[in-house]
């Protein structure tokens, strides 16, 4: 689960130190604090990375 909703929130722009308070998660801060900069390593790894721009519509 973390690891799904993390990967949406990426490719949503959302940026790591925005990740916590993003969403409602059923895990304590403390757990967070640790997880979700490894979860958003191992996708960087893997190319998926916040957008810096927004997409063009219409296209």
């Amino acid at each position: 689960m973390l690891y799904s909703q993390t990967e949406m929130m990426i490719q949503q722009g959302t940026k790591l130190e925005d990740a916590a308070t993003a969403t409602e998660w059923p895990f304590t801060a403390k757990t967070l604090a640790v997880a979700l900069p490894k979860a958003y390593a191992e996708l960087a790894a893997k190319g998926i990375e916040p957008k810096r721009q927004l997409p063009i519509l219409g296209l």
